[in-house]
């Protein structure tokens, strides 16, 4: 699922061209050369599966709705602000080119089983995507429903690597990557040999949500494998110059 070279993620598809986590999103990251998505899935009453990060509309539409409390086709009469509709997954998937990879994050226990039997319904889809989630028992569940599929380290588990980095010991789990976040308190321990310790047990380091060229360029000087970003375009131009373009 991960390259082994330095790469990036468009954050719920970026923001730049369109609202974050729709059909248009992700299509424009993909265009402007981005393979790798992430993304969060929510299920609807009638459980279906939408592309969507916050539980309530509020935020995104100024709708004061839960979306758990509604059918897909109540969400399917809202629009975002560039008149497109609430995205379900199995939308994403089929107009996304199979060289597109997905970084999923099921937000409820019953999201992670619908997401489950969906790509067990699209077996092609299993080599392209890993799952991530805060929970630690959600992600063992899905560990032990889908061991072919990659995983990402819950919340408790980055910070177990923390503790068993600073005592050096190894940290033992299935997981293929750490998802942290830049903030204040985790940007001081994100550092080479932290990047090493990883590296050396078959782990990758993400760091989300990076949007400056600045904190990509100390990051990626660190051993960071990824960064997750809503903005894409400053993403490829670190890649670009990286590379000579």
């Amino acid at each position: 699922m991960y390259p082994s070279e330095p790469f990036y993620f468009a954050h719920r598809g970026g923001n730049e061209w369109a609202p974050e986590n729709s059909l248009e999103s992700f299509l424009k990251a993909y265009e402007h050369g981005c393979r790798y998505l992430e993304l969060d899935v929510r299920e609807t009453k009638d459980s279906d599966l939408v592309v969507f990060h916050d539980a309530n509309l509020s935020r995104v539409l100024g709708i004061n709705r839960p979306i758990a409390e509604l059918d897909a086709s109540d969400l399917g009469s809202i629009r975002y602000t560039n008149g497109s509709p609430i995205l379900r997954f199995v939308d994403l998937i089929q107009n996304l080119p199979s060289d597109a990879f997905f970084n999923i994050d099921p937000k409820s226990d019953r999201a992670a089983e619908l997401l489950t039997s969906a790509l067990v319904a699209k077996g092609d889809l299993l080599n392209r995507v890993a799952i991530g989630t805060f929970s630690t028992s959600r992600i063992r569940w899905i560990r032990s429903h889908l061991p072919q599929v990659a995983t990402v380290a819950s919340r408790n588990e980055v910070l177990r690597a923390f503790e068993r980095f600073l005592r050096g010991k190894p940290l033992g789990i299935q997981a293929k990557a750490l998802q942290i976040p830049l903030t204040p308190y985790f940007r001081p321990h994100l550092r080479a040999e932290f990047a090493d310790y990883l590296h050396e047990q078959g782990l990758q380091v993400h760091v989300w949500t990076v949007n400056s060229l600045a904190d990509m360029q100390w990051l990626f000087a660190r051993g960071i494998d990824a960064v997750m970003t809503d903005k894409p375009t400053i993403a490829k131009k670190y890649f670009d110059e990286r590379q000579g373009k």
